[in-house]
């Protein structure tokens, strides 16, 4: 596995866990798995019930429908735990309020979009090496997996 995916993997770990979601949960594996999959592939956040669903249900050898409920109770009990804090901690706003749960899509999103922020972080740190060649290669790696070109980051 190449490092960008294991720091990919890691990362999404750590941002879920930060909401509050408990790690045992099913859903906390397939939720995952579908945000490293919308961060490498962001059209796949708008066909969750024909891409999404049916892939990860592939990878765990289970149903669509397990999947779907399974994301769902996870982040209700994210929810229970201090999910609506801790998001808007993380993103420094009032996103979402105190009596909502987000739908699926609306969380993979969501999380998607934290953690490639913290990639991005990450990679701006490294636009201050001056010659491509000395930027660590998983950086160079990401930048590949987002669709960038590694000669931009010089």
């Amino acid at each position: 596995m190449k490092k960008s995916t294991l720091y990919i993997e890691s990362e999404v770990s750590n941002v879920l866990l930060a909401t509050g979601m408990p790690a045992h949960l099913q859903g906390f594996h397939f939720l995952k798995d579908a945000i490293m999959d919308v961060v490498k592939n962001p059209t796949h956040l708008h066909q969750l019930t024909k891409k999404l669903y049916p892939y990860i249900a592939d990878r765990f050898s289970v149903t669509s429908p397990i999947v779907e409920r399974s994301m769902r109770h996870a982040i209700e009990m994210a929810k229970k735990n201090g999910l609506t804090y801790n998001i808007n901690k993380m993103l420094n706003t009032t996103y979402l309020t105190t009596d909502e749960r987000p739908c699926n899509g609306n969380f993979i999103g969501l999380v998607s979009e934290i953690v490639k922020k913290n990639m991005y972080r990450l990679m701006a740190r490294a636009q201050d090496i001056e010659d491509i060649d000395d930027v660590p290669g998983f950086i160079k790696d990401l930048l590949e997996d987002l669709g960038e070109t590694p000669t931009s980051v010089a």
